[in-house]
């Protein structure tokens, strides 16, 4: 059925009795899954509380799968393959059985055989409906395995159902006697033929190693592999995965510990996918180089930039706002390492909700869960200021980050010039940013909603809901579809810097050519934060739009701006660019979940050419009622732009050196 026989792939003398004999002794998971279930039952019955109800939900078929924020009723057993929410993601999602592990922390939180046995009848129900489309051997089977046509058998899934769900069930339960020869045989056949897929086409779909994908697909080797020593090729995959994984630490783990494709879902998703891989290491004795987990623990200091200060995500790109946050860098980093210096300074930015999730989902995956519970506890009673800069800036990723203080009310700016993007998990947003005030998001990246093709991926993604500045109504690249970009040009940040109470981000991007937008993005004593954007070679009839996206839906024209209200602040926008108009736009905070918000749209048209001309926006949050703006002027000089603002509260006289990109004070 697969294109070979269970004899050939066995070493001399041994065949599936002996690997299911193996791993029926070998207790070593099943008795960390029980610590771990013990020591929540008695220090956290809150966690399993959780876990219990989510646990019974799948068993009677009911899941949280992309298409729905609601959960779907899967099949009892599940129809794996049917799509009852018309989402692809759903086909992917539904058959890497997520929803077992659920069932498997139940199983050792109550001792009820129901949960095992479900788990051991989707097993035989999914080999007996799911039949790989083509034999290993076929020609051009990398072409199906690696697009739509292979639907739950990409890659892929491959390598995340061998690395997250079947490795680790199956470990946890082959002591308790569930599998019989047969079904075993059966079960050994289909991984085999997945790791063998894995070995041979990962590398060539991702030949830089340079995506998410192909860690996942190289833990499902290294698991898998490392579960089956009889097998003749455990040793050589072993290896072979464990060179992966450092070619992929060295291709995409860039200043800061900065993951390269510059979302920070993913960037934390790659944190913990590294962490498993020196876990793994551990359990089947695969030894990895000492700055293998260096880098891995450098991760945490870009997690840590890219948390806004409610101690969400910043949403940049394909990333969801609510999930993967510092916390969980934190505590996948201590999966790898077990150095909990990311708990403390999480616990110091006001992180203990987020940590609490972390550790529901994550203490399954520590191989001392005690230790843990105690470095956890201590991290909550003793939290440590992270030492690092406030004001960063990450020359390879092309991305800029400033934040006042490291506590939960801080004002934070995230600002990116990346042009070209890495890969199309990255919207289109030169020169956006997220900002924060009194720690709670006001101008913010959409986020990423749904990777399901139509108007609301292309809505999320597209350039008009980012903070940012279009030119003639055009993206700055093409829009061709959810994974599909036309050719960009060059951006990159030309300058960060501070003096005296002013800290400034500046960055550039040509994708307009003959246009260049040019674009400053400053805190004023932290106070307000002023935009000065500047563009060149305008012709005349170009037209102009700079967009804010407001998290709120109380905006209203005021003056020659506007005034926003959301989270019990007044954030006051004016721009000497003129106004148009309030529109309508959405934010997601996780996957299948929007809400509406305010689009403050500014807009202009060009009567005349115009070697150069400046813009600027001042914004003013504040608790205490608005700050109102009498004045905001700007007059070019031969070298850059003077800039007078008052406001009810504060008056600056300011200049911008716009050829080496400094603001000062006049």
């Amino acid at each position: 059925m697969y294109g070979f026989e269970l004899k050939d792939i066995y070493k001399e003398g041994l065949g599936v009795k002996d690997s299911l004999a193996r791993l029926e002794k070998n207790k070593d998971a099943f008795l960390q899954f029980e610590a771990c279930a013990k020591l929540l039952q008695d220090k956290h019955p809150e966690v399993c509380d959780e876990i219990l109800e989510n646990a019974e939900d799948a068993y009677v078929g009911y899941f949280l799968l992309p298409g729905s924020a609601q959960k779907t009723f899967i099949g009892d057993p599940p129809e794996w393959t049917e799509n009852p929410n018309n989402n692809k993601e759903y086909e992917y999602q539904l058959n890497r059985m997520n929803h077992w592990l659920v069932m498997t922390y139940a199983y050792f939180l109550t001792q009820d055989m129901k949960f095992v046995d479900r788990i051991v009848l989707e097993i035989e129900t999914w080999i007996d409906q799911c039949p790989p489309p083509l034999l290993l051997d076929e020609d051009g089977a990398i072409d199906v395995y690696g697009g739509p046509n292979g639907k739950w058998w990409r890659i892929l899934e491959c390598g995340i159902r061998l690395y997250k769900t079947w490795g680790p069930v199956i470990e946890a339960i082959a002591p308790l006697g569930v599998f019989d020869e047969a079904l075993f045989t059966k079960i050994t056949e289909i991984l085999y033929f997945q790791v063998d897929l894995l070995a041979r086409f990962s590398p060539i779909l991702w030949p830089e190693a340079d995506h998410n994908h192909f860690l996942m697909e190289n833990l499902g080797l290294m698991k898998a592999s490392g579960m089956f020593t009889e097998w003749k090729n455990s040793a050589k995959w072993k290896e072979h995965a464990k060179e992966c994984m450092c070619r992929a630490m060295k291709a995409q783990i860039l200043d800061y510990g900065a993951q390269i494709e510059g979302c920070p879902s993913y960037h934390n998703g790659c944190t913990f996918w590294f962490s498993l891989g020196l876990k793994f290491g551990r359990s089947y004795g695969i030894e990895f180089p000492s700055w293998y987990e260096e880098m891995l623990s450098s991760m945490g200091i870009w997690a840590l930039y890219c948390t806004r200060p409610d101690g969400n995500n910043v949403g940049w790109g394909d990333t969801g706002v609510l999930t993967g946050t510092m916390a969980k860098s934190a505590v996948c980093i201590y999966i790898g390492t077990s150095n909990p210096r990311w708990l403390d300074y999480s616990a110091y930015m006001g992180q203990e909700n987020k940590l609490w999730e972390e550790l529901s989902l994550l203490i399954w995956h520590m191989e001392d869960p005690k230790q843990f519970l105690e470095d956890f506890d201590n991290a909550l009673e003793n939290p440590v200021e992270p030492p690092l800069d406030p004001l960063v800036w990450n020359k390879s990723m092309k991305q800029a980050c400033y934040r006042s203080d490291w506590f939960g009310e801080a004002l934070s700016i995230f600002f990116s010039a990346r042009s070209p993007v890495q890969n199309l998990h990255a919207h289109i947003d030169p020169l956006a940013f997220d900002l924060c005030a009194f720690g709670k998001p006001l101008l913010t990246d959409p986020g990423r909603y749904t990777y399901q093709e139509g108007p609301d991926r292309e809505n999320f993604k597209r350039m008009f809901w980012h903070n940012t500045l279009m030119v003639n109504e055009k993206d700055a690249w093409e829009y061709l579809a959810s994974w599909k970009y036309g050719p960009m040009k060059t951006g990159d940040i030309l300058s960060v810097g501070e003096k005296d109470g002013l800290h400034w981000l500046v960055g550039y991007h040509d994708n307009y050519e003959p246009v260049r937008h040019e674009r400053l993005v400053a805190s004023l004593e932290d106070k307000y934060v002023l935009v000065l954007d500047k563009l060149t070679n305008l012709k005349a009839g170009d037209s102009l739009s700079m967009q804010y996206n407001f998290d709120g839906l109380e905006a209203k024209e005021e003056g020659s701006g506007f005034v926003c209200q959301n989270h019990g602040i007044n954030t006051c926008l004016v721009s000497t660019m003129p106004p148009a108009e309030i529109t309508e736009a959405a934010i997601s905070d996780r996957n299948d979940e929007k809400r509406p918000t305010s689009l403050l749209v500014f807009r202009d048209k060009m009567a005349e050419d115009s070697d150069v001309l400046y813009y600027t926006t001042l914004i003013s949050p504040t608790k205490n009622g608005a700050i109102t703006v009498s004045e905001l002027t700007l007059e070019p000089k031969a070298n850059g732009v003077e800039l007078s603002i008052a406001t009810s509260e504060d008056a600056y006289q300011l200049s911008y050196d716009a050829d080496h990109y400094e603001l000062k004070r006049r």
